[in-house]
């Protein structure tokens, strides 16, 4: 007997599975009703409209992709932080397809201010890490950084082109992660 699937999760588990399957585009308050095999009410009863569905899926997706226990704490050094960082995103652009790309230039071109915050806050908690894990590094230079060069400055240029080489579909970050040594180490 197939279970009917009725938590917010449970749904948005079915979502993200429609997204990494189909694309975010294919996403719909009656197919996703359908596969969870509830009423359409049901997905309401969680989700005011479509928009609030997409946004709670680009949220869900966001947080599956980068769903790993804060690494900066185990005195990771910062080069494999950002080797680990990048695959995690290279995994994530795998289970689903286009949907870093299609994200970015939906709400880019869409004006949709939820989509926005909703990146957004990803981006800040990845620089968060990022930050957290250069300053627990005990082997960069204790001259690397100066007030115009800064550990928070440079995890902005390393975010940015992070996130330059998953748009231009790059699958290693070898010649970022070699800066990176020469400019800290």
């Amino acid at each position: 007997m197939n279970n009917k699937i009725t938590s917010r999760e449970e749904i948005l588990e079915v979502c993200r599975k429609i997204v990494s399957e189909n694309g975010l585009a294919s996403l719909n308050m009656r197919e996703v009703a359908r596969q969870c095999q509830v009423a359409l009410g049901t997905i309401y009863y969680y989700f005011s409209s479509k928009d609030d569905l997409v946004i709670s899926i680009i949220e869900s997706v966001w947080e599956n992709i980068f769903s790993f226990k804060e690494i900066g704490d185990n005195g990771i050094a910062f080069p494999d932080y950002l080797m680990i960082l990048f695959q995690k995103i290279l995994n994530g652009i795998e289970a689903y397809p286009n949907f870093l790309t299609l994200h970015a230039l939906s709400f880019a071109s869409s004006g949709n201010d939820q989509a926005k915050d909703t990146m957004a806050r990803f981006l800040i908690k990845i620089k968060e890490e990022l930050l957290q894990a250069i300053i627990l590094d005990e082997k960069v230079r204790k001259d690397a950084f100066s007030d115009d060069f800064n550990e928070s400055r440079f995890t902005d240029f390393v975010l940015s082109n992070i996130m330059i080489l998953v748009m231009q579909r790059q699958k290693d970050c070898n010649t970022l992660m070699e800066i990176v040594r020469r400019a800290i180490y």
